[in-house]
């Protein structure tokens, strides 16, 4: 799509160790959305991650969504950010192994819509 980046954050490769994160905004029809990526490595194993921001869905809405779309079932945690102005809820996704996670971030606990959305793959080298 050759977006323009909006945020980039990268920590140079030291050794066995790198991060990198970058994000896009992509104007849609029904609002702006950002887009982002992420890796990082370390000797014991690698992370990535993809995901989705959006200011405009409830929270509520899209929780009940992923769960009955996606047949997610029980979350493994639900917990209140340390403002307690959001809610993180995570999901493994048992079809893919305990290596895929899915993270839910909303605004539910203040009554604000805004989401985000993101899908974590970890890698562990086995010893």
């Amino acid at each position: 799509m050759k977006l323009p980046g909006r945020n980039e954050l990268a920590l140079p490769n030291s050794g066995n160790y790198f991060s990198h994160s970058k994000s896009w905004l992509v104007f849609l029809s029904s609002g702006p959305h950002e887009l982002n990526g992420s890796e990082a490595q370390a000797p014991d194993g690698k992370l990535t991650s993809c995901g989705i921001g959006a200011p405009d869905v409830n929270g509520d809405e899209m929780r009940t969504l992923l769960t009955t779309s996606l047949s997610l079932g029980a979350p493994i945690s639900v917990r209140s950010s340390p403002d307690g102005k959001q809610q993180v809820t995570t999901w493994t996704l048992s079809r893919a192994g305990n290596d895929f996670m899915l993270i839910l971030t909303d605004g539910t606990p203040t009554h604000r819509s805004g989401i985000s959305l993101i899908l974590v793959h970890r890698e562990f080298k086995k010893s």
